[in-house]
């Protein structure tokens, strides 16, 4: 008769260790105790204890700090959870043992994790476990509060980088269209490569003078700019053009002259020359008297 009840004994401690182990895994599982830093400004921990659970403090971890966390706050509040500091912060040995009860995650958006420690030991082998209904009622808080303003904010953020992205994106080709046009437009102008004939010059005082003076043909209108003057490249080194008269152009003396600076440009009847080899465009017929 004793073996027998101590038999049934015995099958009781058995079945209920069981049975509290299961719980245990299906709260906790192994690996799942952390640390709580209080230096961290993510995830954000708020602490509170239930009446109806002396001795066990609950905590909230969540990346939302902007205006959920204090949402979550308010609807704990009213549902008669009761709020404190940090353990932590008075007591070093109560910042890790905590043990993770669920990860809550709605609608792709992750609302928080919940934590618990039992408060009057240290040891992680013996403690009690909260209710399940102490952890339905945090769950359902934090699946009925939504993080609205932070994920306003991700969004404006997010459509305003695309905004720019975009409308830089579309300047970029804009900008390079607009200098294929003009690097087009340039090439059928016939800029570069200009047909030229010679002549010899005519007598000067008396003095026979000749020389090759750069003229552009009648019939090279491409030659020609807007303005209406043609485009002629420079001189030969150690020449200078002088006018003489609105019937012949130009003739270049025998005698070496500097060249004229970059900015300067001899207007004669029409036509005109640049000291830097490059086209130019001449602005009034006045400017001749620069070399005279």
């Amino acid at each position: 008769m004793h073996t027998l009840q101590l038999l049934t004994a015995l099958s009781l401690i058995v079945s209920s260790s069981v049975s509290f182990g299961a719980v245990l895994g299906n709260l906790a599982g192994p690996g799942r105790l952390q640390c709580q830093s209080l230096s961290s400004s993510t995830p954000k921990y708020l602490y509170f204890t239930d009446p109806a659970e002396p001795g066990l403090v609950f905590s909230v971890g969540t990346e939302w700090v902007l205006n959920y966390y204090y949402d979550v706050i308010s609807a704990l509040r009213q549902d008669g959870f009761i709020f404190q500091a940090s353990p932590g912060r008075f007591d070093k040995s109560k910042i890790c043992g905590w043990f993770v009860l669920h990860d809550v995650t709605a609608d792709l958006v992750h609302r928080g994790k919940i934590t618990y420690r039992d408060m009057s030991t240290n040891d992680t082998t013996m403690y009690k476990l909260p209710s399940a209904g102490a952890v339905r009622r945090i769950n359902t808080i934090l699946l009925s509060v939504y993080p609205s303003l932070e994920i306003l904010y991700i969004c404006t953020f997010s459509f305003m980088l695309g905004f720019m992205l975009l409308g830089l994106s579309w300047w970029y080709i804009l900008t390079k269209r607009d200098q294929e046009r003009m690097a087009a437009e340039n090439k059928a102008a016939g800029i570069e490569g200009v047909e030229l004939d010679t002549f010899v010059g005519e007598k000067d005082n008396g003095t026979a003078s000749t020389g090759a003076c750069l003229v552009p043909r009648p019939d090279s209108s491409s030659i020609y700019s807007q303005s209406g003057y043609p485009l002629l490249p420079r001189y030969e080194a150690g020449s200078r053009a002088t006018p003489t008269s609105p019937s012949h152009g130009f003739h270049v003396a025998s005698r070496e002259i500097p060249l004229l600076s970059e900015s300067e440009v001899i207007v004669w009847d029409g036509s005109f020359v640049s000291s830097t080899g490059g086209p130019v465009i001449a602005l009034n017929q006045k400017e001749w008297e620069l070399v005279s």
